[in-house]
């Protein structure tokens, strides 16, 4: 699974511009979280450590804990969004020569996968909470 995690940056542009079906906004607003909170992850791991702040190094061994637990959950509605919306065009593709097929298609594509559209707005929540 988590096959867009094998697309090289170059690739990932090229398909976000593209007029494939994934990435969709969805999942690229994952993706974004996921960078988003790698920098936060770095900040912490930076200032791990450091005599500085000693006196906050639980709660940064607790933030990285969460951050790393935040990521994975990004990238997998990344790759959740990108799941749901293949199946979704699969369903507009449908043959529709015979009034069985022509109700199968309908049937299949007049309603996205439920949580379709929640999937740009729910993915901002794993970055937020950190």
């Amino acid at each position: 699974m988590l096959g867009y995690l094998n697309w090289s940056v170059e690739e990932l542009f090229q398909k976000a511009a593209s007029p494939a079906p994934e990435p969709g906004g969805g999942g690229v607003s994952a993706m974004t979280g996921c960078l988003g909170t790698g920098m936060l992850s770095m900040v912490a791991r930076i200032t791990l450590g450091k005599e500085k702040y000693k006196d906050v190094e639980t709660e940064i061994s607790g933030l990285i804990t969460t951050l790393d637990r935040n990521i994975e959950t990004l990238k997998s509605l990344a790759q959740r969004d990108m799941d749901a919306f293949h199946g979704f065009m699969e369903a507009l593709a449908m043959p529709r020569n015979t009034p069985e097929e022509k109700a199968l298609r309908e049937e299949k594509s007049s309603r996205p996968p439920c949580c379709l559209p929640e999937f740009p707005w729910r993915s901002p929540g794993p970055a937020c909470r950190a």
